[in-house]
């Protein structure tokens, strides 16, 4: 199977920023920037895309951007009943879940690495964010 290039299209949306991978029908991102805090509230990786690959995705679209040294990235909004809540709640450690993998693919494409983790909830949606350091 061919890969595409994973360029990605980024318009502004009310809520921060949307993005497009073109050839992928069904990929799509929202974000924002809050300080030095990056807020991803959607990310979806169209099915002909290789698993794996929403770190990279993200890192392109970060990268769209002008945002190459983001001190913390946020996965916010997870859904109820997400693998990665459920390992959260089984004492996984953050880094070992499949959100965590998300985060860990998006330092390492922007040449960074995870300082820490946390995650919680606010206003009663479960977030996972990745500090990032050099």
């Amino acid at each position: 199977m061919e890969i595409k290039p994973t360029q990605p299209i980024v318009t502004d949306h009310p809520d921060g920023y949307r993005v497009e991978w073109p050839g992928y029908r069904k990929a799509f991102a929202l974000f924002s920037v809050q300080g030095t805090t990056v807020v991803v509230t959607d990310i979806f990786r169209d099915a002909s895309q290789p698993k794996g690959s929403a770190g990279q995705m993200l890192a392109d679209a970060f990268r769209a951007k002008g945002i190459t040294r983001p001190l913390r990235v946020r996965l916010a909004n997870i859904l109820s009943g997400q693998p990665t809540l459920t390992d959260l709640a089984a004492g996984a450690k953050p880094e070992d879940t499949l959100l965590g993998k998300v985060l860990t693919g998006v330092a390492t494409a922007l040449g960074l690495r995870v300082a820490s983790w946390n995650y919680g909830e606010e206003r009663g949606k479960p977030f996972l964010e990745a500090y990032f350091g050099n």
